[in-house]
């Protein structure tokens, strides 16, 4: 952006220069043209001095009479002399008065030729600036209409480029218009479909949990038949009785006692086989409890990963955020300073104009002057000679430092004509200022775009991992409960098998497994209560987090509600106040429900069901948080729209007041009638004066 800011400001500084180039090319011409009216001034006024030399009065009858007839010749105004000289006195005196009058009569006539003769240079030096004049008029004419020409092909040429560049903006608008409608409602879809199946797997949930209760309660059942078989009078004591009346009748056979003892000291197979079972019950109890532990990790690692995840999409937020009031400063920064450059081409303008209009009076009275008779011109004299005003006219705005703008000449010269022209300057400025903010709505609508389709990936993404898990996840339970019933069955056979023969090493068994099974209990009581007392320590620091970041949003929104009351449009402060409360309202509401939220189950009747709602609680715990970060996001895309609206209402309004604050300046200053009438014009359009207002302030 500095880089596009400093290119436009060099190519302004090379237009700046160029015009001042073509602005000192003008006053030389200016200077040439003022020196030769000079030059017909001088001849002029030689010739006005002539010709009031000539009509001064005579000093005697006899010599107007000679004056007149020394038009003629020399000889008959000698004789019109001596005759009436003779009818007047008729004596012999008046041979003496012969002499002064030829002498009177030769000095006229050499008067009258130097006259002459400074009449035809007057008329020569006229005539010669006359044709220079007409023949720059000429050249000039010729540039003009050249120029007039390419500057229409260029007009045309950029009005064309410009309808197909907002043509294909256009197309382009609804083309990302439409495939964000489209992503929408992809998205909606998707929405719809992941909670049927995040229903159907709650679902299954359920049935598998029933299933596996129902698993529990036949094994309860089973643990109650052995306590009743337990409970029925026990034959050991009988068993006993016979050993020693056996034992009292083998006292004899020691050698078969022996051999009997030997054997009886060997292991015996079905012994063996027990231990081996005991052994296998062990390691799989401790599997199970291995896969506890591995899943509470699990769980655990997920939940600080979804911590993370949030805490880095608030990051990313904030600093959106931050990039986005930096862009504002930076544009902000860029208007001012293109406001300080157009502030000081005004004055340029201001002071180039003054000095036109001094340049144009200054010719005007000349004109005047040089021509006191020209009410008593023919219609064809009067039109050349405006002719060569509009040409003096046009050579006089081409060489001053302080041109009249091409649409003042194009009515001066058109006095019928409208801007309504397409190949117009102002129709030129309108297509581009429509061009340029066409432009930047569509720059905005590229960035929603891109953050929309951003934002989509990265739900996607989470959202397909999240279910990737969950179905592992059921596929384990599934052939962990097809295991166990697979184990329960043959158990059963087994048992029943065994029953008879084994009761009381079963009942030892029974004891040394229940202890077992108690201590892993109870070491997993023991950690399950850690896992909950540190998950209960992350929920409290996750809600304090929160209640900061609530503090920190209700202080910036308070600082926005104070600037805003500021600003002359209460109506928009005021939208924007409420949907600031709205959003405190709604992160309240989402802590609230956070902390109303009952705590995690302590202990199911079951491990592996413990760990699943576990799970989905911190599923529902994130959803909720997820929510509350996607509305406030959407609130604070929302403000940040009205704050960039605001700032370009202000930036209009600030335009707006610094015009009509030069307009007032100028009126103030200027001492011009005709100049006031037309201010005063600009500002009873900008301020929108009623007729009856202008009727009470117009002199």
């Amino acid at each position: 952006m500095d880089r596009a800011a400093r290119r436009e400001l060099i190519e302004t500084i090379e237009q700046q220069k160029d015009r001042i180039a073509r602005l000192e090319n003008r006053l030389r011409d200016v200077v040439t043209a003022y020196k030769g009216l000079a030059k017909e001034k001088e001849a002029l006024e030689a010739s006005i001095k002539v010709l009031t030399l000539r009509s001064e009065p005579p000093r005697t009858h006899h010599v107007e009479k000679a004056s007149s007839g020394a038009d003629d010749s020399s000889e008959t105004a000698s004789e019109a002399s001596g005759v009436a000289q003779a009818t007047n006195t008729g004596d012999g005196g008046a041979e003496s008065f012969v002499d002064p009058l030829n002498a009177t009569g030769q000095d006229e006539i050499l008067h009258l030729k130097e006259q002459l003769a400074t009449l035809t240079n007057a008329l020569a030096t006229v005539t010669d600036q006359k044709s220079q004049m007409e023949a720059s008029f000429q050249a000039d004419k010729k540039l003009i209409r050249q120029e007039n020409e390419n500057s229409k092909k260029l007009a045309e040429e950029t009005q064309q480029r410009l309808e197909e560049q907002l043509a294909e903006a256009e197309e382009q608008l609804s083309q990302a218009k439409s495939r964000i409608r489209s992503q929408q409602q992809e998205r909606e879809k998707e929405q719809t479909d992941h909670a049927m199946m995040l229903r159907e797997l709650q679902k299954v949930l359920s049935d598998e949990r029933a299933s596996k209760e129902q698993l529990e309660q036949e094994l309860f059942e089973m643990k109650l038949k052995l306590e009743e078989k337990k409970a029925t009078p026990d034959l050991s004591v009988e068993y006993e009785q016979k050993m020693q009346d056996l034992s009292a009748e083998m006292e004899g056979l020691q050698a078969r006692l022996q051999a009997a003892e030997d054997d009886a000291a060997k292991p015996a197979p079905l012994l063996l086989q027990l231990q081996e079972e005991m052994a296998e019950m062990r390691v799989h109890h401790r599997l199970q409890i291995q896969q506890e532990q591995t899943r509470a990790n699990e769980a655990e690692a997920r939940l600080r990963q979804l911590e993370a995840e949030r805490e880095a999409r608030v990051a990313n937020l904030e600093a959106k955020l931050a990039e986005l009031s930096v862009v504002v400063g930076n544009y902000d920064k860029i208007r001012q300073q293109d406001q300080e450059a157009m502030e000081k081409l005004k004055e340029r303008i201001a002071q180039l104009d003054m000095e036109n209009t001094a340049l144009a009076r200054v010719a005007n009275n000349k004109v005047q002057s040089d021509d006191p008779d020209d009410s008593n011109q023919d219609v064809h004299a009067l039109k050349e000679k405006i002719l060569k005003l509009i040409g003096l006219m046009k050579i006089a705005n081409e060489r001053s430092d302080q041109p009249l703008p091409p649409e003042d000449l194009y009515t001066f010269m058109n006095p019928g004509g409208d801007d309504s022209d397409p190949g117009s300057p102002v129709s030129h400025d309108k297509c581009q200022q429509e061009y340029r903010q066409l432009k930047e709505e569509f720059e905005r609508y590229k960035m929603r775009a891109q953050s929309v389709l951003k934002n989509k990936n990265a739900k996607d993404s989470s959202v397909g991992k999240e279910i990737e898990t969950l179905r592992s996840q059921l596929q384990e339970l599934r052939e962990k409960h097809i295991a166990l019933r697979q184990y329960c069955d043959e158990q059963e056979l087994k048992d029943k098998q065994k029953v008879e023969d084994l009761e009381a090493r079963i009942a030892r068994i029974k004891n040394e497994h229940k202890k077992e099974l108690d201590k892993a209990e109870e070491e997993y009581r023991q950690r399950a209560a850690k896992l909950e007392t540190e998950m209960h320590k992350q929920r409290d620091r996750t809600i304090e987090l929160l209640a900061e970041k609530e503090k920190e949003l209700q202080t910036l929104q308070l600082s926005e509600g104070s600037a805003h009351s500021a600003s002359p449009r209460d109506g928009r402060s005021e939208a924007g106040v409420d949907d600031d409360d709205d959003i405190r309202s709604e992160h309240s509401d989402t802590v609230s429900e956070l902390l109303v939220r009952p705590h995690f189950t302590p202990l199911m009747p079951s491990p592996g069901e413990g760990t699943i709602v576990h799970y989905a609680e911190q599923l529902a715990r994130n959803e909720v948080e997820l929510s509350a970060v996607r509305k406030q996001k959407h609130h604070l895309e929302a403000s940040i729209h009205q704050l960039q609206e605001e700032i370009a209402t202000k930036s209009r309004e600030s335009a707006n007041l610094e015009y009509l604050k030069n307009v007032v300046l100028r009126y103030m200053t200027t001492s011009d009638y005709a100049a006031k009438d037309q201010m005063f014009k600009a500002i009873a359009t900008i301020l929108q004066f009623t007729s009856q207002e202008l009727y009470h302030i117009e002199p």
